[in-house]
């Protein structure tokens, strides 16, 4: 029975998820610890083996900006256990979102147009320290800056170059985390493309 696909529906995934409730706050209460303002959404992008097994997670929109936060709640749906898909395998992606509401006041919005000169120039940096190329690889970051234009959080996805581009994620916002923004009146939250 030559490309027979396994079947999964949205229901299931929502139901299985919904289950990983305690696992999912474990993880927005361990980021604020460090940062008690991040708030935003994320969603994934996964798909699903014959033995309800998650394959290929990956967030494909972010504006939380809290890497480590974005690591652990990829964690928790990377080891969730789905319900086996009817048929022998399963080809299509699932989709998957969830919120986090800041624990504290949420950060002012920062015009992502008063980093314009500074993305120009050390864009370039970036892509060369982690040996990227800056046509195929693309990322959508999310900071939070202290009034001193200090990055205080930070968290990206890969929009364009998906594999390599994942795969240099930690590369690009150690580069991304030494930068000196624009100084604010108070906490601000920008998210702008690096490319």
């Amino acid at each position: 029975m030559r490309g027979l696909r396994g079947t999964l529906n949205h229901d299931d995934v929502v139901q299985t998820m919904d289950a990983q409730h305690g696992a999912l706050f474990g993880c927005i209460e361990q980021g604020r610890r460090s940062a008690r303002w991040v708030a935003g959404s994320i969603r994934f992008a996964f798909k699903v083996d014959p033995e309800g097994q998650p394959t290929d997670v990956r967030a494909v929109e972010s504006d939380i900006g809290h890497h480590e936060l974005e690591g652990c709640l990829t964690g928790v749906l990377s080891g969730t256990r789905f319900p086996q898909p009817a048929g022998r395998m399963l080809t299509r992606d699932f989709f998957w979102g969830m919120s986090v509401e800041p624990a504290y006041r949420e950060a002012e919005p920062m015009d992502a147009a008063e980093l314009k000169k500074l993305l120009k120039k050390q864009s370039r940096e970036v892509y060369k320290s982690c040996q990227l190329a800056r046509r195929r690889n693309r990322y959508a970051v999310t900071a939070y800056v202290s009034p001193r234009g200090k990055i205080t959080s930070l968290g990206a996805v890969a929009t364009r170059g998906k594999a390599k581009a994942r795969a240099k994620l930690d590369c690009v916002l150690e580069q991304v985390a030494s930068w000196k923004l624009p100084r604010v009146k108070r906490r601000s939250k920008v998210r702008f493309e690096l490319r």
